[in-house]
This record gives structure tokens, C-alpha cells and sequence, in this order.
């Protein structure tokens, strides 16, 4: 978002008046001029020249001269009012739209910054710190996603990742996959990112109780929203969760660990240069939006 509450599409193609040569970027016009019913839209896109154009109300597009150049290579000179960035992803205007609306409605999120994982609008070793807090596992690429963040990571750069093991599915239909231990170390290492520690989110005795409460909680509501006649005993089933919770905690603290059985998984990964020239730092947290 912008000071004046604008949203900034940056993108590789978009439409040039009387030239069908840009009609690939169609989808991010379309995209545009729909969100500009209810908010400003700024454009940033390649053209012949440097300007700014007004082609709808409410949509000012501001080309810059270099239309073949990648989105990878830009560097922040955006136009003053840009303070935020905002990514078209490169799926089309359907999933953009879902995807947004996703992040409205659902999260009430406001990023900064709205891209695709697989593509991030960042130059190269322009990033401090990347947090990928529970997303990995609802990207269709996740290794595209790593090495994006191996892209951007300056050199000595951390990553900060988190993400779930055995656990119900989520946001669906966008969750595709859980990664052991072993996984994570294959798909960080191919990238280039040196893991400094993995470690288990929680102990088996703790991840035991999450799971049964998640259990006991998911069947409660389907017995309610189906108005099954087990939901007569829906409420014996929540007053259980306290005691499980409970218990769980106490087990955690007197019984051994079983590492093969968490919840999740934490891991802090690193470029392995570090940068000679200290520079200002910027962080990136990415969330997930239903699609990537």
C-alpha cells in the first residue's frame, strides 16, 4: 500500500494501447482496472520509454524503459509515492483474485509487499532476514520458493522457517505437502542455504495433545454442522481438552523426548558468505494466501 492507500502491481507485461505485442499482460489490466473500483492502482511496468500514463480511472501506470529486463533484476529507484510493492502473480487473473481475496478476507492482511513465492520481486542479495513462518507447506513449488530466498538472502542472510508435520489438513484445497527432517535438509542444502539448527517445534507428549485436542475439536464441529446425534456428547468432548492439554504439558516435562514424533518443525538456515559491507537491514515475512 501506498501513503494514499494505493495498490502497486509490478509486473513484467502490461498492455501498451494499440499495441497487441503486450497482450500477454492482459490479465494484470483486467486485475487492475477491477481493484481500481474500490481502491488507486499503480502500475509498474517495462515500456519503450520511461512515463506515466493514466489509461482508466482510478489505474496510473508508470513504465519504465527496459522491456525485456527481469523483475529479478530491479533495484528500488520505484516512484516516490511507492512505498509498497505489489506483486502480480504470474498464474493468471482467477488465482490472483482468489489469492487476494484470500489474504482480505481471511487473514485481514495488508502487505507491503503481495508477490508470488516462486518469483519474488526483489533484487538479488537485497535481503537481511526472511521469515517463512507456515507456508512452505502451501506452495505448489516449494523448491522454486527456497531458491528465490537463497536469491534474495544477502550473503550471511538467515532464514527463519517453521512448518508443521502431522497435522490437519488447512487452507485447502491449497495444502500440499509436509516435509521430515530429512526433507527439509535436502531441499534447504540444494539451494544453497546452510542449516545452522533443526529442531523439533514441540515434544512428542505435547504434539500428542495438540493433536488429540485438533481431533476432538474438529469432530465436535462436524457433529454440530451436520447436526449429528453425537453432538449431544460434544460437549463432554471439549470439556476434555483442558485435562489434555494438561496432561500433555506435565508429560513433556517428566517423560524422554521422542524427536521422530513432533508437530513441526523449526529451522534457522544461512547464506554461507557473509557480506564485507554492512548495509540497512530489511526483513521479508511471507504468508500465505490460499495460492502461490
Amino acid at each position: 500500500m501506498t501513503a494514499d492507500g494505493a495498490i502497486v502491481l509490478v509486473t513484467t507485461s502490461y498492455p501498451i494501447d494499440g499495441d497487441g505485442r503486450e497482450a500477454a499482460g492482459a490479465f494484470v489490466r483486467d486485475l487492475a482496472e477491477e481493484l481500481a473500483t474500490r481502491v488507486p492502482v499503480r502500475v509498474v511496468a517495462p515500456g519503450r520509454d520511461e512515463r506515466v500514463e493514466a489509461p482508466r480511472a482510478g489505474v496510473i501506470v508508470h513504465r519504465y524503459a527496459a522491456p525485456d529486463r527481469p523483475l529479478s533484476t530491479m533495484r528500488p529507484w520505484m516512484p516516490s509515492e511507492a512505498t509498497a510493492i505489489a506483486r502480480v502473480m504470474r498464474s493468471g487473473l482467477a488465482a490472483t483474485r482468489a489469492a487476494v481475496a484470500t489474504g482480505a478476507t481471511l487473514y485481514r492482511s495488508r502487505p507491503d509487499v503481495f508477490g508470488d513465492a516462486g518469483a519474488l520481486p526483489f533484487p538479488d542479495d537485497s535481503v537481511d532476514a526472511v521469515l517463512l513462518l507456515e507456508v512452505l507447506e502451501h506452495l505448489p513449488d516449494p523448491r522454486a520458493a527456497l531458491g528465490e530466498i537463497a536469491r534474495v538472502l544477502k550473503p550471511g542472510g538467515t532464514l527463519l522457517l517453521t512448518m508443521p508435520f502431522p497435522y490437519p489438513v488447512h487452507d485447502a484445497p491449497h495444502d500440499y505437502q509436509r516435509y521430515t527432517p530429512h526433507g527439509l535438509e535436502q531441499g534447504l542444502e540444494a539451494v544453497g542455504l546452510n542449516i545452522r539448527n533443526l529442531r523439533p517445534r514441540f515434544s512428542a507428549a505435547v504434539s500428542a495433545a495438540v493433536l488429540l485436542n485438533l481431533a476432538l475439536s474438529g469432530i465436535a464441529l462436524i457433529a454440530a454442522r451436520n447436526r449429528h446425534p453425537s453432538i449431544l456428547i460434544a460437549p463432554v468432548l471439549l470439556e476434555i481438552l483442558p485435562l489434555v492439554n494438561l496432561a500433555g504439558w506435565v508429560l513433556g516435562r517428566i517423560l524422554p523426548d521422542w524427536n521422530a514424533f513432533t508437530i513441526g518443525f523449526v529451522v534457522i538456515a544461512n547464506m554461507n558468505l557473509i557480506s564485507p559491507d554492512p548495509q540497512p537491514m530489511k526483513l521479508v515475512a511471507m504468508r500465505s494466501f490460499g495460492s502461490a
